[in-house]
């Protein structure tokens, strides 16, 4: 299906990257791999245990399903970070583009952001998305998520 594509997708923009790591500067393929790769899949996710949440909270007996919706969304968030940290070796022994190890770094701290949201714990700790918007702003001061995220 669409999922099954998407995710070859993502296995393909991987080994292109490391076929011509300099490309992948050039063409901002990181950039397109989040938006369309990533980021769609986890605002679906998103939404789908939110709506879950909101509704199943009201029935008590099913909350086997919005562990399930949220489970789904943690297992998603893991192997996108996987797949983020090996793009981000590649750019990194390619000689590291600072636009892309930017990216890398700020997609690698959105994602760490969501996992945290969604894991089942009294006390969140957010210090692992706090190390990658660091690492961006090494790669690149100039750029303002980073900072916007640190701040919130």
């Amino acid at each position: 299906g669409a999922e099954t594509a998407a995710a070859a997708a993502r296995r393909a923009v991987l080994l292109a990257a490391r076929q011509d790591p300099a490309g992948l500067a050039a063409s901002a393929v990181e950039e397109q791999l989040w938006r369309y790769g990533y980021y769609k899949r986890i605002d679906a996710l998103r939404r789908a245990a939110a709506a879950k949440g909101a509704a199943l909270a009201r029935q008590q007996q099913h909350q086997h399903q919005q562990r399930a919706a949220t489970g789904a969304l943690l297992h998603f968030l893991d192997s996108s970070m996987d797949q983020y940290k090996a793009l981000l070796e590649v750019v990194r022994g390619a000689g590291g583009q600072r636009l892309s190890v930017y990216r890398c770094c700020l997609y690698l701290g959105d994602l760490a952001r969501y996992r945290e949201q969604y894991e089942e714990r009294p006390r969140k700790s957010w210090d692992a998305a706090e190390a990658h918007y660091r690492a961006a702003l090494d790669a690149d001061p100039r750029q303002g998520s980073p900072h916007k995220q640190l701040a919130v």
